[in-house]
């Protein structure tokens, strides 16, 4: 075959490789890509295992929707979703099992977001006050209710948990882990009186109007999050007007949260909303003529 044209030579080549390529694709078991020996029906290689580049792996349709179910999408198909994050939408893979598009840790596609911020959670029994931005289907709740509780007691009494060394019994990566620690350190506690103390009463919250016998979740919150609850209690209050409640009381008024590891004693979260003075404050001074309260708070889907 002689070509007249040299500017077309690379595109006939191109068109006869692929002529060939095809021809032989229904009659030849294996396909190697970056070797010359495939063990399966497609076997890619790269071009080094240690030290890949950016060339390096197989690209899948991305795409910014997902094909509507209704449109019977072929069982097994698989697609990169790369759109928006709403609901519990991800960047990863999904594939359609017949009925759903599922990811790889089987969740069901769902773009509708769960909650919006400041509803009340029926599910859950709390006022939603945080919403993940990176995934909506993780976020927290306030509780309706709060407690007048002491954070431990000063003499060993077992009934009541025993004694707090000088109220230094939280610690922990985050506020349920902090929790769980004063329970853990509080092992003999009856149930009677879990209502007592600021840890108990978070942690055997049970969402409703009295508190368990386990833990569902709930947990005393940390300053900061204690912080952000007083500084959006008004909206907090409004989602709460309809379900038999306390007020989240952000004038003049002690919250005990998760202690700080700095210090040696339990410690409380002092909210001043006149003049936006919210911190943490150490319990050196007796506060039974103001009671302070305990609120639960609890994460959902982290």
């Amino acid at each position: 075959m002689t070509f007249s044209n040299k500017r077309n030579f690379p595109t006939v080549l191109f068109t006869t490789l692929l002529v060939i390529f095809l021809s032989f694709g229904t009659v030849t078991a294996q396909v190697g890509i970056g070797t010359t020996n495939p063990l399966a029906m497609l076997h890619i290689e790269a071009s080094n295992a240690d030290t890949p580049t950016v060339t390096d792996g197989f690209l899948m349709p991305r795409v910014n929707n997902l094909a509507d179910e209704s449109l019977a999408p072929t069982l097994g198909m698989m697609v990169f979703y790369n759109g928006a994050l709403t609901g519990n939408m991800k960047h990863t893979l999904y594939y359609y099992d017949g009925t759903n598009w599922v990811n790889a840790i089987g969740e069901i596609a769902n773009a509708a977001n769960p909650v919006s911020l400041y509803d009340w959670d029926d599910t859950n029994k709390g006022v939603v006050y945080w919403i993940d931005a990176q995934n909506p289907s993780h976020y927290k709740i306030v509780a309706a209710l709060e407690f007048d509780t002491e954070f431990g007691r000063t003499n060993n009494d077992s009934g009541h948990g025993g004694e707090c060394d000088n109220h230094l019994c939280t610690s922990g990566a985050n506020g349920f882990e902090a929790t769980k620690s004063w329970i853990d350190a509080h092992s003999s506690l009856d149930s009677s009186h879990y209502d007592e103390y600021a840890a108990s009463a978070a942690y055997y919250y049970d969402g409703d109007s009295s508190l368990g016998s386990a833990n569902i979740g709930w947990y005393l919150p940390t300053p900061g999050e204690m912080n952000f609850i007083a500084r959006n209690a008004t909206s907090i209050n409004s989602a709460l007007s309809s379900v038999t409640h306390t007020d989240i009381n952000n004038v003049d008024m002690r919250y005990w949260v998760c202690q700080d590891s700095k210090v040696d004693k339990a410690v409380l979260v002092k909210i001043k909303a006149a003049n936006q003075e919210y911190k943490p404050e150490e319990k050196d001074k007796d506060y039974d003529d103001n009671p302070v309260k305990a609120r639960p708070v609890r994460e959902i889907g982290g």
